[in-house]
C-alpha cells in the first residue's frame, strides 16, 4: 500500500524499573487513544506500552502520527473512529508501523537508562482483538 504517513512525533518517554530480576517476556500493547480530523490528515495520538513481565519493568512511548486522508473520505474515517473507537482497517498497517518505529527508538534510550534490554525485534504489536481462530478438522 502507499504510505500514507506524513509525519511522527514522540511526546513522551516513561520507563520504569520496578523489580532488579530478569524479565521472562515482553508484551508491548498500542492504544489509540485519540483521532483529531484536521484539514491536511489524521492527527493520531497513541501510547505504547512495552511490559517486561512479570512485573520487571514497563516503558511507555506517547506521540502523534500524522495520516493523510487517502484510500477514504475524511468523513468514512471520521464515522469509523466516532463508531468503533478504533483504527480504520485501512490504515491500521502503516500506522502501526510508524507508531513501532518511533517508539522502539524512543524505548530504547528509556531501555538504557533502566538497565533493561530493547524492546526491538520483539513480537509484533497487539492492537486489534485477535478474532476467535476457526478450528480446522
Amino acid at each position: 500500500g502507499v504510505n500514507m504517513i506524513k509525519k511522527g512525533t514522540v511526546k513522551s518517554l516513561e520507563a520504569k524499573k520496578l523489580k532488579d530480576e530478569n524479565y521472562k517476556d515482553i508484551k508491548i500493547n498500542v492504544s489509540i487513544l485519540d483521532i483529531k480530523f484536521e484539514k491536511d490528515g489524521m492527527n493520531i495520538s497513541f501510547e505504547q506500552t512495552v511490559n517486561y513481565e512479570p512485573g520487571i519493568a514497563v516503558i511507555k512511548v506517547g506521540g502523534v502520527v500524522i495520516n493523510d486522508y487517502e484510500g477514504a473520505s475524511r468523513k468514512e474515517y471520521e464515522d469509523d473512529w466516532k463508531k468503533n473507537k478504533k483504527l480504520p482497517t485501512k490504515i491500521v498497517s502503516d500506522v502501526i508501523s510508524a507508531i513501532n518505529y518511533m517508539s522502539s527508538t524512543a524505548g530504547t534510550l528509556g531501555a538504557y537508562a533502566i538497565g533493561v534490554r530493547a524492546p526491538i525485534n520483539t513480537p509484533r504489536a497487539k492492537v486489534l482483538p485477535k478474532s476467535p481462530e476457526k478450528k480446522k478438522k
